[in-house]
Parts: C-alpha cells; structure tokens; sequence
C-alpha cells in the first residue's frame, strides 16, 4: 500500500492512501470536519503539474503596515505623554499594529507551491500536494510510485477484458459520484454489461 500523509498549519491534516485495487484514497480533516474521495488513479495524469504563486498584496500590506507601526512606536516612545502627538501615535500604532498581526496570519498562504495531479480528460486539477511536507523525498518518492502505477494500468493489452470491465466500472461510479452522469445512465451502462457477459467490455463513450 503507497501512503503519504501531509499536515497544514493549524490543524489540517491529508492522507493519501493507494490501494491494491488501483484507486486513490484521499482524505482531508481538521478539527470540525473530515472528508475522503476515492479516486481511479488512471483518471489521473502521471505526473503532476508545479504550480507556484506569490500574493505580493499581501506581502507588501504586511510590510507596510508593520513599517508604519514600527514609526508610530518609535514616536509614541520619545514623546511627552502630555503631548498631543504621543496620543496619536498611540492610536496610529494600535491601528497600523492590528493590521501588521492580519497580514501576518496571511502570509501563511502569500506563497503557494504546489504539485497538481490533473484530471486526465478535463485537464482540471484533482490532487494538491506540497511538494515538501513531510519531507521533499518522500514526496518525489510517493510520486515516483504513482507514476510507475498509474502507466502500469494504463489499459495496455496485457490487461483481460473483465480487468478492464472493472476499471470501466470503477470509472462510471466515480463519475456517478461526482454527478457527471446520472445514477440512470449509470444503471443503463451496468444493465448493458451485465447483458452481454463479462466477456464483451462496453464502450463508455461513441
């Protein structure tokens, strides 16, 4: 069984088990919810996209705001309290200083770095990791391992019919549960399958 398990600042953590059946289990928690999606893994692209971004918005408000507490501090310190200006400062630091300690809480996700898997038809993406938690090695490691999975099943002619009945299967439910087809059409399909014998594999699409 492949395995990769990543947590998130505070609570988040995402587990991503690979199962002998040749689908992806992938499960997101935290402290008030838990959710699990399994996945086909030939679905998947087999090898993920990188895809970085840095919010300079929110880098230069945390700057900013902090330079500018840092000025109303220094004023606030080497002024008379009986002066006007020291009590100005005092309210231009507590309000420059709450905004620095919001920004600060978002530079949390200022810079994403991330390994996309896509979805191998629609291109969109399916699986984010982080190409470093818990360590980059076991990341290339688990990826490295999906790959070689992934092309291993990649519907080659050593795969049976009633192998690739399975997968199909496999794949209609998944697209069942993402409502990209309708629990009828999905019975429909089943209904053809089962009418015509393990042996015959029936085309999902014309």
């Amino acid at each position: 069984m492949l395995k990769l398990e990543q947590k998130y600042f505070p609570f988040k953590k995402v587990v991503l088990t690979v199962n002998d059946d040749r689908e992806l289990e992938f499960t997101s928690s935290s402290l008030s919810n838990s959710t699990t999606t399994s996945i086909p893994i030939d679905n998947l692209t087999s090898r993920p996209t990188t895809y970085r971004h840095l919010k300079v918005v929110t880098i230069s408000a945390f700057l900013l705001s902090t330079a500018l507490a840092l000025i109303s501090l220094y004023i606030m310190i080497t002024t008379d309290d009986s002066e006007d200006a020291g009590a100005k400062a005092l309210v231009a630091f507590l309000v420059f200083g709450t905004f620095s300690f919001v920004s600060m809480v978002k530079l949390q996700g200022a810079y994403k770095n991330l390994l996309i898997f896509n979805d191998r038809r629609t291109s969109e993406g399916v699986i984010f990791l982080s190409p470093s938690k818990p360590s980059k090695k076991a990341v290339e490691e688990f990826v490295d391992e999906l790959e070689r999975k992934i092309k291993a099943i990649e519907y080659s002619n050593k795969l049976s019919k009633n192998e690739k009945v399975s997968i199909y299967l496999r794949h209609l439910e998944f697209l069942a549960s993402e409502k990209v087809i309708t629990e009828d059409e999905l019975n429909t399909i089943v209904e053809r399958l089962r009418s015509r014998g393990s042996a015959s594999v029936v085309p999902i699409y014309n």
